[in-house]
């Protein structure tokens, strides 16, 4: 059941975490290379800056739920997502023991996850899915470049991105884009008052957009309800740590499971968040109550969400920049096998039983449109 959140809670831990985090030994965040800027001639052969049109750009964050292969990842708990009679069966332990041992995790279950996923993505952007895709609860970049090539290979997308992190479960973060990736970094996280605890990390990616703006996207899954809530506000200001090490001239996305709720996302909101435009509040007029639905407490939260950086500067001279187009904030869930054939209608988690459903989250998507230069009038 969800706690409820005290202010006392704030002045309990805000102080202790702020001073940890000013003395916390965080590597730092690399300058990527830098990117050349498409330029054309004009009439008297000199090179100007490509001013466009540029077509828009399509934008999506999905939890995919446990997109696991059938193979036994060393050093991770991943026995749960195992076929009957395997060894790794033996390792089934704790609270969930039973569940992880009942799971018949096969080749034909996780083929038909992958039919499911990829034919939710298919449904976004007029059948070509969204050129940029970042994915929480994958195990590995085998698994993902599965998705890819088995499901998405016509839609024109390169390499997938991941990088393997820390995580106990062997969940991390990806990414899958039509764009040209010109780095990647993976940040690991430390809890000061909870060392050993090893966790997804945040996935910097630098792409180049079409006008060969920089686009960083940060694609997050943080610690989820069963931690306290400082957990989050710790990885909330890693985060902006890592935003404000950027190049001013970079446009930064972040995006993912934020696995935050209502009551604290209002304090994140005022304290956190000043610094971003949070998509769904302000660019989504038709969107329902939220991504996740938790049955216990019946209550909607926005666990997944888009924060798109505020005060880009420009990349170049005379450059235009890209915004959020208006209104086209939405969530994805248009599929059938996405939505529970109930009163609620919430998402539909993949059953490896019934090999139905998608994910226990629907997608988040939105697109970026480029808003040119205005032109200097004549005098």
């Amino acid at each position: 059941m969800i706690k409820t959140m005290h202010i006392f809670v704030y002045s309990l831990f805000l102080c202790p975490i702020l001073f940890s985090l000013s003395c916390s030994n965080q590597p730092d965040t690399p300058t990527p290379p830098e990117i050349k800027v498409p330029v054309s001639a004009d009439s008297d052969g000199e090179k100007q800056l490509d001013m466009g049109p540029y077509p828009n750009v399509s934008f999506m964050t999905f939890n995919v739920y446990n997109l696991f292969d059938t193979d036994d990842d060393p050093g991770k708990n991943d026995e749960e997502y195992m076929p009957l009679g395997s060894p790794e069966k033996k390792r089934c332990q704790g609270r969930y023991k039973q569940k992880c041992l009942e799971k018949d995790w096969t080749e034909k279950a996780l083929k038909h996850h992958l039919k499911n996923l990829g034919a939710a993505i298919r449904t976004v952007n007029n059948g070509k899915g969204p050129d940029i895709l970042v994915l929480q609860e994958v195990e590995n970049r085998k698994v993902l470049e599965r998705l890819r090539v088995e499901r998405l290979l016509d839609l024109g997308y390169k390499p997938s991105v991941l990088i393997e992190g820390e995580d106990q479960r062997g969940i991390d973060v990806g990414l899958i884009t039509r764009f040209e990736v010109v780095s990647q970094k993976l940040h690991n996280i430390r809890f000061p008052w909870d060392k050993d605890l090893r966790t997804r990390g945040i996935l910097q990616v630098t792409l180049k957009l079409p006008n060969g703006q920089p686009l960083t996207v940060l694609g997050t899954h943080f610690s989820s309800q069963g931690k306290d809530f400082e957990y989050r506000l710790h990885l909330f200001k890693r985060m902006q740590e890592i935003r404000n090490a950027l190049p001013d001239s970079h446009l930064v996305i972040a995006a993912g499971d934020f696995n935050t709720i209502e009551n604290e996302f209002e304090y994140l909101r005022k304290y956190e968040l000043a610094d971003w435009q949070i998509a769904h509040t302000t660019q989504c007029p038709e969107c329902p109550e939220g991504t996740y639905y938790y049955r216990s407490g019946k209550e909607w939260n926005f666990l997944d969400m888009i924060l798109v950086a505020k005060d880009i500067q420009p990349f170049a001279v005379n450059a235009g920049h890209w915004q959020i187009k208006p209104g086209s904030v939405r969530v994805e869930n248009t599929h059938p096998e996405q939505v529970e054939k109930t009163k609620i209608g919430s998402p539909r988690k993949f059953s490896e039983k019934r090999l139905t459903g998608v994910s226990d989250h629907w997608p988040l998507a939105m697109d970026l449109e480029y808003v040119a230069p205005k032109e200097k009038s004549e005098e």
